[in-house]
C-alpha cells in the first residue's frame, strides 16, 4: 500500500496500490526552495511590523556580532535584528523577532520595559559583542513555540553586577527566568548569579530547552558574596527553579568519596528532561576516576561512562584526551544516547570514537590510525579533534582529518565525513576534493558547519574550490542537494521564485554556535535541547547577505518526504526503537512532518498522532515492516 501525503497546507490524500511483499510506504515529490522570512529595507510582510515605517537594517545586534537564526520542528524561527527608520536611535535599535505560523512578530525590543524587572528598567541589548566577547547568545525556540533568550537591561537600580537576565517568551507573554546578582539558587543559600567584574552569568550558551519549553542553563555563581565563582547547571524541569549540580560542590552525598565537580563541556538536555554533563572530579582516589559523563537519566545522578571503564572490544577508558579548558568531541541525542571520542589506554592511540548502542553499551566505530573506509587506504587522524553528531535514531556522523599518505591522502583531500547509518558499517559520506553536487565542475575544499537532524539527514555549509560557500541538504535517498551558493555561476538568487527580484549572494551565515563569517569547525544535532538551524523535517533556516548590501532571513519549505508506515525514527525498519517516538508524539502532540508521515496511520489521516493510530501502528510493529 502506498499513501500519497502532501505537506502543503492541510491537504492529505490517501490512495491504495497493490504491492505484494512490500511495506506500506508514503511517497511524494520532494522540493526544497528557500523562502524569505524577513528582509532588510522592508516593513509589513517581511519587516518589523512596527509603527512609523521602521525597517530591518541588518540581522545581528552589532556590526561585530554575527547572529544566526534558529528554528524548531514546526517551522518556528527566532532571530536578532537591528532596526532603522524614524525615531530609531542607538538606545532602541535592536530586538528579537519570532516567526510562528508564518506571522512575524517582535517579542522584545531595546528600550521597551523589561518584564518583571521593576519600574524604569528596560531592555538594553541582545547579544551585542560590545559587551559579550566570548559568548554566542542568540535565542532558542522549542517545538511549542516558546523562545528562551538572554538580554541586558538598564535603568533604575541596574549596575554591572545585575544587568543580565534570561527571559522566556510564551506567545505574547514574556517572563524573567534568572537575573544576575538577584536570583538566589535553591539548595545553596546566599548564592547569587554573576560577578561585578565579568560576564559570568552568561558563561554558558543560550538556555537549552525541552520541546515543551522547560529550560536548562550552564552559568556561574559566587557564594555568599565572594568572588570565587563556580559553574552551575540550573533548570526548571520540575516546574520551579532547581540546580542539577555545581562545580566545587561536595558530591559525597551523590557518589562514593568526597570529590568535587569541575564542569567542562556544555550540558545536554533530552526530550524527557534528563541531563547529561561531562565533568572532572578533584578526588579521583575516592571516586575511582577523575573524568566521567554524568547523568540523571536513571532517576539518580550517576556516572555512566567513566575513566577506567573496561570498553567492549578491548581497552580501558583512559585519562589522556580528558578535557582541560577545551571540551571533548561528544554529542547527545533526544533519548540521551551519546557518541564521543576519548582515549582508550591500551590501544596506544590518540583516541577512539564510540557510539552508544542498545542497553547503553558503547560501540567503537573508529580509532585514530585505524582504516578510514571509502578512501582507498587512508587512515584516521587525531580523533580527539573530530566533530561528532548523533541522530535521534542512533546514526552517528563525524568529521575527521586523515594522516597524509603518499598517493592516497594529501592536503587537498585529507578531510572527510563518515556515518554508521547503515548499521555497524562505517561509510564515507563526503570528502574534501570530491565533486560538489549542483555545481559546474567544482569540488569541495572544506566543511566548516555541519548539522544533523533526528532522522540522520545532514545539512552543511561547504566551501568549493572557487573559494565560495554553499548550503547542501541531504535528501531522503542520501543524495545532497545544493540549496544556495554565494556568487553562484548559475545566476542570481531568485528571492520570491517568480523572477521579480534577483540578487547575487555574497555570504551564507547559519551556525548558532559559532556565527561568524567563516564558521570554522562547528557541528550540531537536534534532540539535545540546544538551538539549531536545521530541524527534523530537514528544513533549514539561514541568513543571506547580498552584494548590494541587503540581506534576509530565509528558510526552506519541505515539499515532500518518503517513509515507511510505523518507522518513526526513519532508520529503515519498524521495531521497538520506534515505539517511544510514537508514544511521545501521541502524548505531547509534537510530531514532525516525517513522524506524521510514519505514524498518522488511520484510514483518513487527521494531521495528528492519536489513539486512532495505535492499532495500525501496532500492526506495522508486529509485522516487522
Amino acid at each position: 500500500m502506498v499513501r500519497h501525503f502532501q505537506n502543503q497546507g492541510t491537504v492529505t490524500t490517501l490512495c491504495l496500490l497493490i504491492a505484494l511483499g512490500f511495506a506500506p510506504v508514503i511517497v511524494y515529490a520532494q522540493s526544497r526552495t528557500p523562502r524569505p522570512i524577513a528582509l532588510t529595507g522592508t516593513d509589513g510582510e517581511f519587516g518589523p511590523g512596527l509603527a512609523n515605517d521602521i525597517e530591518f537594517l541588518r540581522f545581528d545586534a552589532d556590526v561585530n556580532f554575527y547572529a544566526s537564526p534558529v528554528m524548531n520542528n514546526h517551522d518556528g524561527v527566532a532571530f536578532i535584528a537591528t532596526l532603522t527608520g524614524p525615531g530609531v536611535t542607538g538606545d532602541n535599535d535592536t530586538g528579537l523577532w519570532v516567526c510562528r505560523g508564518g506571522q512575524l512578530e517582535c517579542i522584545a525590543r531595546e528600550g521597551d520595559a523589561a518584564p518583571e524587572q521593576g519600574v524604569g528598567v528596560v531592555y538594553a541589548g541582545f547579544g551585542s559583542s560590545a559587551t559579550i566577547t566570548s559568548n554566542r547568545l542568540g535565542p532558542n525556540i522549542c517545538d511549542a513555540g516558546i523562545v528562551g533568550f538572554t538580554a541586558r537591561v538598564r535603568g533604575t537600580g541596574v549596575t554591572g553586577a545585575n544587568d543580565e537576565v534570561v527571559f522566556r517568551a510564551d506567545g505574547n507573554t514574556v517572563s524573567a527566568w534568572l537575573r544576575e546578582g538577584e536570583t538566589a539558587l535553591p539548595d545553596f543559600p546566599g548564592t547569587v548569579f554573576g560577578n561585578a567584574t565579568n560576564d559570568e552569568m552568561l558563561f554558558g550558551r543560550v538556555p537549552n530547552m525541552t520541546a515543551d519549553g522547560r529550560l536548562l542553563l550552564r552559568t556561574r555563581v559566587r557564594a555568599n558574596g565572594s568572588d570565587n565563582p563556580w559553574d552551575v547547571i540550573v533548570n526548571d524541569l520540575g516546574g520551579s527553579l532547581t540546580t542539577f549540580y555545581r562545580g566545587a560542590h561536595d558530591v559525597q552525598d551523590l557518589l562514593a568519596g568526597s570529590s568535587v565537580f569541575w564542569l567542562t563541556n556544555e550540558p545536554w538536555l533530552t526530550s524527557s528532561g534528563d541531563i547529561l554533563q561531562f565533568a572532572r572530579n578533584t578526588d579521583a582516589a575516592s571516586v575511582g576516576h577523575s573524568n566521567a559523563l554524568y547523568s540523571n537519566r536513571g532517576g539518580l545522578l550517576e556516572d555512566i561512562f567513566a575513566q577506567g571503564d573496561v570498553l567492549p572490544g578491548g581497552g580501558v577508558l583512559g585519562a589522556s584526551g580528558a578535557p582541560g579548558s577545551d571540551p571533548i568531541p561528544m554529542a547527545v541525542n533526544s533519548s540521551g544516547a551519546f557518541a564521543m571520542s576519548y582515549a582508550a589506554d591500551d590501544f596506544g592511540s590518540d583516541a577512539d570514537l564510540r557510539t552508544e548502542g542498545l542497553f547503553g553499551v558503547p560501540i567503537r566505530i573508529a580509532i585514530t590510525t585505524g582504516p578510514a573506509p571509502g578512501t582507498g587506504g587512508g587512515t584516521f587522524g587525531f580523533l580527539s579533534e573530530a566533530r561528532v553528531m548523533v541522530a535521534n535514531n542512533g546514526h552517528t556522523v563525524f568529521a575527521s582529518k586523515m594522516f597524509h599518505q603518499s598517493g592516497i591522502v594529501n592536503s587537498t583531500n585529507d578531510l572527510g565525513i563518515w556515518s554508521n547509518r547503515s548499521g555497524l558499517t562505517l561509510n564515507l559520506e563526503l570528502r574534501e576534493g570530491q565533486a560538489a553536487p549542483g555545481t559546474s565542475g567544482l569540488s569541495f575544499t572544506r566543511f566548516p558547519s555541519l548539522f544533523l537532524n533526528g532522522d540522520g539527514r545532514l545539512a552543511f555549509i561547504g566551501y568549493t574550490n572557487d573559494s565560495q560557500r554553499g548550503l547542501w541538504v541531504q535528501d531522503v535517498n542520501g543524495d545532497y542537494e545544493l540549496v544556495v551558493k554565494s556568487f553562484d555561476a548559475a545566476g542570481p538568487f531568485d528571492l520570491f521564485g517568480d523572477g521579480s527580484d534577483e540578487r547575487i549572494i555574497a555570504d551564507i551565515i547559519m551556525d548558532p554556535s559559532n556565527p561568524t563569517s567563516d564558521e570554522v569547525g562547528t557541528s550540531t544535532n537536534t534532540g539535545n535541547g540546544r538551538p539549531t538551524p536545521f530541524n527534523d523535517d530537514a528544513d533549514a533556516v539561514f541568513r543571506l547577505q547580498f552584494i548590494d548590501g541587503s540581506e534576509g532571513i530565509f528558510s526552506t519549505s519541505l515539499g515532500g518526504v518518503s517513509c515507511t508506515a510505523g518507522d518513526m525514527n526513519n532508520d529503515g525498519t519498524v521495531d521497538g526503537r520506534d515505539l517511544s517516538r510514537f508514544v511521545s508524539a501521541m502524548i505531547q502532540q509534537n510530531a514532525t512532518t516525517l513522524e506524521l508521515c510514519a505514524g498518522d496511520l488511520e484510514a483518513v489521516p487527521n494531521g495528528i498522532i492519536d489513539h486512532a493510530d495505535l492499532a495500525p501502528f501496532v500492526a506495522a510493529l508486529l509485522s516487522g515492516n
